[in-house]
């Protein structure tokens, strides 16, 4: 900060941060009965724990390498860099059980629950600023990253049995896991009077690493035995997962920018999340009267996109942007803050290389999501009655804008002059979720009830956009002849420019749901239910273009935009019933639903409330491929060439 150095050798200016938080948690509980009249049993385990990294005075970890109003001059390497690893380990398990044994009445009640709350939030940055600022090397580097892993094991049990001439078993087990991942990464050299790499190469980085993986696990079972059977047993498990934040490389506002190697600005971000969350619930009721309820309930969100938003709570965050996708005045998505950002840009200033400038900002999102439910219930006596349900829902949300561009001025313009030109944007994003649940009952006794449902739903949405573009920009490169503009040839080989935007989108949705239920006594009656559903989306687009600008080059010129969607949908829904007695009676209803829209999505477009429009009417929201050259001068030896491709 304000200083002068002068040497023969390099300069570095680094900073590095590693923090791992690795936290195991255990509960457990059991409780015992044994009374000639009434038993009863309780025991309950619980495990909570809260890992977070972030900064001491502000919830965002600051860790930065700057070299602000100084110059630096060096025959060697400047280097500028900052790199932030983070990781949380936990395991968060909690097991009960309860056992109740009377010769009256038995009753046993067995709960866990297990929780976590896990986050990293820093933002890393590598700097170089200040309008009096001048960087002289033989090479300069400017690179920031960060590395992110969140790795979590959520658990819970829960076992009851209560036995007497009246026995009640209850058992609930509950898991929860959030996970946040906030990393914002910028790597700089702005505002600054010179940039200069007298022998290499210059380069300028930003890079993200963010990973998530969560396995969240509930489990229940009772039993009721006795003259009056009763057990009831339910379990839940519930993930959410988020990764946000922006990465930004650039060059800007800078007086002179010259190297006699290659010019890099690049961004890049590869994210993962992988989710497995399963809940599965067990009850059974014998005796003269025996009744058996299980319930199971498993869910998953799974977000990559920019959570930061004037400190409202990530669950206040996911409400909101709901209500965003329903509002029928829709804005543009790079307005929304929801949106994160990849980004790599040269702005406002002029650049003179011997290689080729490479301005390149790509982005992979992975979602893999394994969500399941099972539920099932057995009852026998004189009276028989068995309920089972099963519910999954599993929702995945990328939205990501990534883009690459020059950019100058009107009047002035951003002047390159290398030996080739690449402005590229890439954004790459898959996810793959099951969405599974099934319940199974079976009642026997002089009457036999047994009802079964299954539900499964799967939301997936991509909605990212992919901008690669020249405004205000003057694109001279290595040509093969002098041309009449008075720039001579840098070396004889002839030199290109490409402008690209790629987008690739895929999502592989499988949503099935199985419900059984039997049932045999005198009289028999048996009712299974079973639905699946899948809602899947891809919006966005690619956009290539060159600007107000001119391209100049002695090979080929190439503006490219190119877009792949592609959605497989798989919906399996299956109910069967029996019923066997003197009187037998079975229904089985099985409904199966997939909703896959590109360039669609569901959204209310009046001025009526959501509640009052068909929520289910895919309304138009095109995905746009576009390339094109606007008010641009064109001069190319080579082939000039702009398509688009969907």
């Amino acid at each position: 900060l304000v200083s002068t150095v002068n040497v023969t050798g390099g300069v570095t200016v680094e900073v590095h941060s590693k923090r791992d938080i690795d936290a195991t948690i255990l509960a457990a509980a059991f409780s015992l009965a044994i009374s000639g009249s009434t038993g009863v049993a309780a025991g309950f385990g619980v495990a909570v724990a809260e890992n977070i990294i972030k900064g001491v005075s502000a919830d965002q970890s600051q860790v930065k390498a700057s070299v602000s109003s100084s110059d630096i001059t060096s025959s060697g390497a400047i280097e500028v860099k900052a790199l932030s690893e983070g990781t949380v380990d936990a395991l968060v398990a909690a097991a009960a059980v309860a056992i109740g044994i009377s010769g009256s009445t038995g009753l046993a009640l067995g709960g866990a629950g297990a929780g976590t709350h896990n986050s990293i939030n820093v933002a890393t940055s590598a700097l170089i600023d200040g309008s009096t600022t001048d960087i002289v090397g033989g090479s300069v580097n400017v690179s920031a990253e960060d590395n992110s892993l969140i790795k979590v094991l959520t658990g819970s049990a829960a076992v009851s049995v209560g036995i007497g001439s009246v026995g009640l078993g209850i058992a609930l087990g509950i898991s929860i896991a959030l996970n946040e991942i906030s990393a914002d990464v910028t790597a700089s050299a702005a505002g600054i009077a010179q940039l200069r790499a007298n022998s290499g190469a210059m380069s300028v980085s930003a890079k993200r690493g963010g990973r998530v993986d969560a396995t969240v696990a509930a489990a229940a079972i009772s039993a009721g035995i006795g003259a009056t059977g009763v057990g009831i047993s339910g379990a839940g498990a519930a993930a959410v997962n988020k990764i946000g934040g922006d990465v930004v490389s650039t060059i800007a506002s800078v007086g002179t920018v010259n190297s006699a190697g290659a010019v890099s600005v690049t961004a890049s971000s590869t994210t993962a999340i992988e989710a497995l969350v399963a809940a599965a619930a067990v009850a059974v009721g014998v005796g003269g009267a025996g009744v058996g309820v299980g319930i199971g309930i498993s869910v998953a969100l799974n977000t990559v996109a920019d959570w930061d938003s004037g400190g409202q709570t990530y669950e206040e965050l996911i409400e909101g942007f709901h209500d965003q996708v329903d509002k029928d005045d829709q804005v543009d998505k790079k307005q929304l803050e929801d949106t994160a950002e990849v980004k790599a840009t040269i702005e406002k200033a002029d650049v003179t290389a011997g290689g080729v400038v490479t301005v390149d900002a790509s982005s992979n999102q992975t979602i893999k999501a394994t969500v399941v439910a099972a539920a099932g219930a057995l009852a026998a006596g004189g009276t028989g009655v068995g309920v089972a349900g099963a519910g999954v829902y599993v929702e995945n949300q990328v939205v990501v804008e990534t883009s690459a561009y020059v950019l100058g001025e009107s009047g002035n313009k951003a002047e390159i002059d290398a030996a080739g030109v690449a402005i590229a944007a890439t954004n790459i994003s898959s996810i793959d979720a099951l969405a599974g649940a099934a319940a199974l009952t079976a009642s026997v006794g002089g009457v036999g009830v047994g009802v079964s449902v299954g539900i499964a739903v799967a939301r997936n949405t991509v909605d990212n956009g992919v901008t690669a573009y020249a405004k205000y920009a003057d694109l001279a490169v290595t040509d093969i002849v002098d041309r009449p503009s008075g720039r001579p040839p840098h070396a004889a080989a002839p030199g290109s420019i490409l402008i690209k935007a790629l987008a690739d989108n895929t999502i592989d949705a499988t949503a099935a749901a199985a419900a059984v239920a039997l049932s045999g006594g005198a009289v028999g009656v048996s009712v299974a239910g079973g639905g699946a559903v899948a809602i899947n989306t891809i919006l966005g687009g690619a956009t290539a273009y060159a600007e107000d600008s001119a391209l100049d080059a002695g090979g080929d010129i190439t503006v490219w935009a190119d877009s792949t969607s592609d959605i497989d949908a798989k919906i399996l829904a299956v109910a069967g019933s029996a019923a066997f007695g003197g009187v037998g009676v079975a229904v089985s209803i099985g409904i199966g639903i997939a909703l896959n829209n590109i360039g669609y999505e569901i959204q209310a477009v009046d001025d009526r409330t959501t509640e009052e429009v068909n929520e289910s009417t895919p309304q138009p929201k095109p995905l746009i491929v576009s390339s094109y050259l606007k008010n641009t001068s064109v001069d190319a030896f080579g082939a000039l060439t702009v398509k688009a491709l969907s």
